[in-house]
């Protein structure tokens, strides 16, 4: 919900989502939850307006029903009017109904009684009198102070869910439909892997190659570049000759290393700063680096720290560099888990690219 939302708005919007997600759930369907979860998000400002309409369109009707029952009972009883007071002297009472029936006094053009005859109108006095006036002053206020408010608000309220109808803000730059505009137009999707100092197995690339498709989608062109050794880094080229990849740069590129090394500033570091100096590289926002050598160097039982350890420090010289890492065993991905990593730096590399 939006922040101004009031308290009604926001729990009446939270329960409709709770409930879209809590059936999903029940019904075992895992890609209407997901549904459900992102709709959640983004018709929060559609719901809420709309939430607000409603509130709004019922406090009428609640204030309407009031009025009309008091003049349609008065129809056939009569309403007698006076009043008492514990703490209230009469010249209190005279000075409070002036200012609060100022305004309906104006437009009726009533007088209200003084302050002699509002003592003539106390209960514990035997004095009341008929109630038609004060109807009329209570109907007369309540329609400035409460009807014309709240049919403003909710004409508001309908337009601004109108609008948002007509202009739903569903945002084509999500990973979700990037995919779907790529495989409509046809083009096609090409992602340069260059490992550092890493001779990337056979098995290891079939499972770099599954996780892209899984990730990215069919038809995705796996560039794998021929590994760079180490301190090649010295001798990379900022601005190389265009070859014909190049002339088609690619729409993600991903430097890949192998966790088993130790991440150092003047060759690992050197090495993405020349990257994001090439004209391809200016989007470079995700790194991959494999733990399957790692995995295998140690027992089931260290592997876990030793792989902490590492992953802490790459995080570390990486946040330096304002990438983020994303950690795979190649050998074995999990492909779901690094899905996302994968589509968000693809999203963010079209939109920077489109900008």
């Amino acid at each position: 919900t939006t922040p101004s939302a009031g308290p009604a708005q926001r729990a009446v919007a939270g329960w409709t989502h709770a409930l879209a997600r809590r059936v999903a759930r029940r019904r075992k369907l895992p890609a209407l939850a997901a549904f459900a979860r992102d709709w959640a998000v983004l018709g929060s400002p559609l719901h809420t307006q709309r939430v607000a309409c409603m509130l709004h369109g019922a406090a009428l009707a609640i204030a309407i029903g009031a009025l009309a029952s008091l003049y349609l009972r008065g129809l056939a009883f009569e309403y007698r009017a006076g009043w008492d007071s514990t703490f209230l002297s009469v010249e209190q009472v005279h000075g409070i109904l002036s200012v609060a029936l100022w305004p309906a006094l104006q437009l009726t053009g009533q007088v209200l009684p003084n302050v002699e005859q509002l003592v003539g109108l106390r209960f514990s006095a035997g004095g009341d009198e008929n109630a038609a006036r004060w109807i009329h002053l209570i109907a007369v206020s309540v329609g400035l102070f409460v009807l014309l408010p709240r049919a403003l608000l909710a004409g508001w309220a309908a337009w601004r869910a109108h609008h948002l109808a007509e202009h739903f803000p569903l945002s084509l730059d999500t990973p979700y439909f990037l995919r779907l505009m790529r495989k409509h137009s046809g083009e096609g999707l090409a992602v340069q892997v260059l490992p550092y100092s890493y001779h990337l197995p056979p098995e290891n690339a079939r499972g770099l190659a599954a996780l892209l498709t899984h990730s990215l989608g069919e038809g995705v062109e796996l560039r794998l570049a021929d590994a760079l050794p180490w301190g090649g880094e010295d001798d990379m080229d900022p601005e190389p000759p265009p070859t014909t990849a190049e002339r088609h740069p690619p729409d993600l590129l991903l430097p890949l290393f192998a966790l088993s090394a130790t991440p150092q500033r003047d060759t690992h570091g050197v090495f993405l700063q020349t990257l994001r100096a090439r004209p391809n590289g200016a989007h470079l926002r995700l790194v991959l680096v494999d733990e399957s050598g790692l995995r295998r160097r140690y027992s089931a039982t260290d592997a876990p720290q030793r792989l902490a350890q590492r992953r802490s420090t790459w995080h570390k010289m990486l946040a330096d560099l304002g990438l983020a890492a994303l950690f795979v065993d190649l050998a074995h991905p999990d492909l779901d888990a690094a899905g996302a990593p994968l589509q968000e730096a693809l999203a963010a590399s079209d939109k920077e690219r489109r900008t």
